[in-house]
């Protein structure tokens, strides 16, 4: 019997960057696209997500916020959060529950490498 392969929600503005990581990381789990801020806790209450890929400075900063919101909204069920950002702020990454820090240019191969340490099977 095979299983539908983990979603995971990549929050990403810039359509080149998306899809360089999706072409990787379909290989082995669902990848779902967010652009805007609004569908990010929207997708994550209505679906099963296995773990989010962020850009904190999405949206001029706003992805931080959107870090903040994930982690009070679904506390009670925790989804791993993997930022691949050009910022350095790895300890305010960390510090505010990222499950792992990736500082761009990020190869997709290293990407899918974290995820599949964050991602728990059969979830």
């Amino acid at each position: 019997m095979c299983s539908e392969p983990p979603p995971i929600l990549l929050v990403e503005n810039d359509p080149a960057t998306a899809e360089l990581y999706s072409q990787t990381i379909s290989q082995e789990f669902t990848v779902l696209i967010c652009e805007r801020e609004e569908q990010v806790i929207e997708r994550l209450k209505d679906e099963k997500i296995s773990a989010v890929i962020l850009e904190p400075a999405l949206l001029g900063g706003r992805g931080w916020a959107i870090l903040s919101t994930i982690q009070r909204e679904l506390a009670a069920h925790p989804v791993p959060v993997i930022l691949c950002t050009t910022s350095e702020d790895r300890r305010r990454g960390m510090e505010m529950g990222a499950a792992a820090f990736l500082v761009k240019p990020v190869l997709p191969t290293a990407l899918l490498g974290v995820l599949r340490k964050v991602v728990q099977p059969g979830k």
